[in-house]
């Protein structure tokens, strides 16, 4: 079954369930996202073989969190997916404003963590009792 994963209200990213259960969305489509370029654009496979070049810093990073996914449709390839958590990996990679506001967030949640502010308790509690409403 194909899924797409809704991002913002023109843009989704297209997933399925792989052999082992776990959800799947298209790197591809993550990439030219975030990055702010159009769907289909060249620029994220080009992007995606870069990282996983032999020489890359970030070859087994990306590599270990992606499978190959042959989505529905005709003469469609096989496309590079990772899971939420994969995609969450890479983007901590890679450029572009919705990175870089990524991982100010990220940052930000770090620094209150090791701060100890105790009123990530509360925002916690607040994210599961919304999780169980959806």
């Amino acid at each position: 079954m194909e899924v797409a994963l809704q991002l913002t209200d023109n843009a989704s990213l297209r997933g399925m369930e792989g052999h082992d259960g776990k959800w799947y969305f298209s790197v591809y489509d993550f990439v030219n996202f975030v990055t702010g370029h159009e769907p289909g654009n060249g620029y994220a496979q080009k992007t995606f073989s870069r990282l996983i070049a032999n020489d890359s810093e970030y070859e087994k990073d990306i590599s270990t969190n992606c499978r190959d996914i042959k989505f529905a449709g005709h003469k469609q390839k096989p496309t590079p997916a990772m899971t939420i958590r994969g995609l969450q990996r890479h983007l901590m990679i890679l450029g572009g404003k919705v990175a870089s506001q990524y991982r100010e967030i990220v940052e930000g949640v770090f620094t209150r963590y090791m701060a100890g502010d105790t009123s990530l308790i509360e925002e916690v509690r607040d994210n599961a009792a919304v999780q169980l409403r959806v």
